[in-house]
């Protein structure tokens, strides 16, 4: 029980960490409410249901299977991440959850070795192949809009969940004003239905 409550207190201080960091980064400010909590829930087949997440009141859930992982740091960030986005509700998540969780995602991949290394956390060189579909799709999106990957990411973090779609949309209607709005958005229309 004591090792337990002293990898509790040793991921808080991460996670108290990867939030200033990401509020730093973002300037976005952490809904994180300080709880932690341990889960052991599992699926029918003894696997965990999830490794972490952020949960609706803004605490953080992390499974106990995820407390033993080499890329434990990845995660973290993935759900400090969460906690800073902007305009995330159950309302939003549910109608644009490809634009929530591929927008985390990808900052997560893009910050991770950073924030990692600014906080002298090891970090282990697995690749992070979550959400892969809704990535791939916005990185459809974001070959129209001409943006490079960290500015196109990090400002969708920025904007309210319900209005990012909106936002993509604008954004290459802007960088294709050569052609008809229509031709451009057709090429993207298939990306934008995947992350719905």
């Amino acid at each position: 029980m004591e090792a337990v409550r002293r990898t509790l207190r040793k991921v808080r201080r991460q996670v108290e960490a990867i939030t200033s960091a990401v509020e730093q980064y973002s300037g976005l400010r952490s809904r994180w409410n300080g709880q932690i909590a341990i889960s052991e829930e599992v699926d029918l087949l003894i696997q965990p249901v999830f490794l972490a997440k952020k949960e609706w009141d803004c605490s953080i859930l992390i499974h106990q299977y995820a407390l033993r992982r080499k890329d434990l740091i990845g995660t973290l960030i993935h759900e400090c991440m969460h906690a800073a986005s902007m305009g995330l509700t159950p309302s939003a998540y549910l109608r644009f959850r490809g634009y929530e969780e591929g927008v985390v995602e990808q900052m997560t991949r893009l910050l991770t070795p950073r924030l990692a290394g600014s906080l002298n956390i090891p970090i282990q060189a697995t690749a992070r192949i979550s959400y892969q579909d809704y990535i791939a799709f916005l990185e459809t999106i974001r070959a129209e809009t001409g943006k490079a990957a960290e500015d196109f990411y990090l400002n969708l973090l920025r904007t309210p969940l319900a209005d990012r779609e909106d936002t993509v949309v604008q954004w290459a209607i802007e960088a294709n004003r050569q052609e008809p709005a229509v031709r451009m958005l057709v090429r993207i229309a298939s990306a934008m239905r995947g992350l719905k």
